[in-house]
């Protein structure tokens, strides 16, 4: 799954957020989104647990601050 998480004040660390997310989920994928104001997020976690995972990286966020994104999924390879 896809997921913005909006950054609304502080920006997160990085290198710390990536790495609290590879212990949760080594498939991860962490970026700036290129508005500036967001993360990108692939991963297979749910809300609460990318909330706890922001948590442990030293980064608190509330709920609404992330958005699920529609699948990009063609069913090209039968997944």
């Amino acid at each position: 799954m896809q997921f913005k998480i909006h950054v609304e004040k502080d920006a997160p660390d990085l290198r710390a957020l990536t790495h609290a997310f590879a212990e949760m989920d080594p498939s991860a994928i962490v970026d700036s989104a290129l508005q500036g104001n967001a993360l990108r997020l692939s991963t297979v976690l749910r809300d609460v647990d990318i909330l706890n995972t922001c948590k442990d990286a030293g980064w608190m966020i509330d709920a609404r601050q992330i958005e699920q994104l529609p699948s990009e999924c063609c069913g090209g390879c039968g997944g």
